[in-house]
Formats: C-alpha cells, sequence, structure tokens
C-alpha cells in the first residue's frame, strides 16, 4: 500500500507544472479575446460599407436630380420664348430622381445608424475572462 501511495504522489503534477499550464491557458484565453476582436472589427467594418456605398449611391443620384432640377430651370425660361412644354419632361425626371435618391439616402442611413463598431462579445468575454482568472476555481455560468 505504500508504494502505491508513492506512485500517486510520483504521477501527481507539481504546482510549478499546474502553474505553467494555467498561465499557458491565461495566454491562450486573451489570443482567443484579440481574434474575437478581430472578427468582430471586421464585420462591423463590412456593414459599416454597405451603408456607406448606399448613401454614396443617394448623393450622386440627388446631383443627377439637382442637374436635372436645373435643366428644368432652363426649359422654363424657354418655355416663355418657345411656347413648350419641355420643361414639364425635365421636371417629372428631376422629381422621380429625387425619390430615388431619397431611397437610397434613408438605407444608407438607416445601415450606418444600426452598425455599432463596438465589439461587444468580445468585451463579455474579457470581463468573464478577467473574473475567471481572479477566481479559477469557480466558473462564471450565465
Amino acid at each position: 500500500m505504500g508504494a502505491r501511495l508513492v506512485s500517486d504522489i510520483a504521477s501527481r503534477r507539481s504546482l510549478g507544472e499546474l502553474l505553467n499550464e494555467l498561465t499557458d491557458s491565461s495566454a491562450q484565453l486573451v489570443r482567443d479575446e484579440i481574434r474575437l476582436a478581430r472578427v468582430e472589427t471586421a464585420e462591423s467594418l463590412l456593414a459599416l460599407r454597405r451603408g456607406t456605398v448606399f448613401l454614396g449611391v443617394g448623393i450622386a443620384i440627388a446631383l443627377c436630380a439637382a442637374g436635372a432640377g436645373v435643366a428644368c430651370l432652363v426649359m422654363v425660361l424657354s418655355a416663355y420664348v418657345l411656347d413648350g412644354r419641355t420643361w414639364l419632361a425635365a421636371l417629372i425626371i428631376a422629381a422621380v430622381l429625387a425619390v430615388i435618391a431619397m431611397i437610397f439616402a434613408w438605407r444608407g442611413q438607416r445601415s450606418l445608424s444600426s452598425s455599432n463598431l463596438a465589439p461587444r462579445e468580445t468585451a463579455t468575454s474579457i470581463k468573464e475572462t478577467a473574473e475567471w482568472l481572479r477566481h479559477p476555481t469557480r466558473s462564471v455560468v450565465r
């Protein structure tokens, strides 16, 4: 029985080995947290890019509408001289382009306002990891 006790004690890991394992695990947790933050940031930037594209398209179409509006004003002036109704066509085009521009600008603004660049999951995970590192004997279960 004494030989078995000595064998059990010899097979157990030393305190130093356990601390090394804890240190390695903690370092791996930190690396995982950084990796998670990168993924979350990339996802947020994709959403931001999409919103920016919609906003840019909306602005471009709004510029076209402004050009058509100017053309309309020119045609209104020419209507007094030529007595034609070509200004009405330019006005309709300007109104249609303005509606399209408002739709794109609204979608772009909505997309930009809903994107959140803060990595929320990473922040929560870091808090849980910090709590676990302070008290490694009890787990943080929610």
